[in-house]
């Protein structure tokens, strides 16, 4: 007598990395919108699961089309010429504020 048991689940897009895209998220106008507070807190679970693993996140984000502030962040501070940075801030604003501290110093 021969026995087989076949075992199988259903893995989120997220678990396994690039799978489908989780159907509660959406992307607008470059913002994620989650379809209730459950997949925004499954999101922010896996996000902090692969914390070590940024690559991975990059991806998943791209496969979305969507890009965070840290990609666009890490990727100004790559550029070494100030006039491509300043045309890279200038692009990307909200990610690069200029900040004036009580002592003039300019960030």
């Amino acid at each position: 007598m021969l026995t087989v048991t076949l075992a199988g689940c259903k893995k989120d897009s997220e678990t396994t990395g690039l799978g489908t895209i989780n159907s509660g998220i959406q992307l607008k106008n470059g913002y994620l919108f989650f379809k209730d507070t459950a997949t925004f807190n499954q999101h922010l679970d896996w996000i902090r699961q692969n914390e070590i693993n940024p690559e991975l996140i990059y991806e998943f984000n791209r496969k979305f089309g969507f890009i965070s502030f840290s990609e666009v962040y890490y990727e100004g501070m790559r550029i070494n010429e100030p006039d491509n940075f300043d045309e890279y801030r200038a692009i990307n604003p909200d990610c690069f504020k200029r900040i004036i501290l009580d002592d003039n110093s300019v960030f």
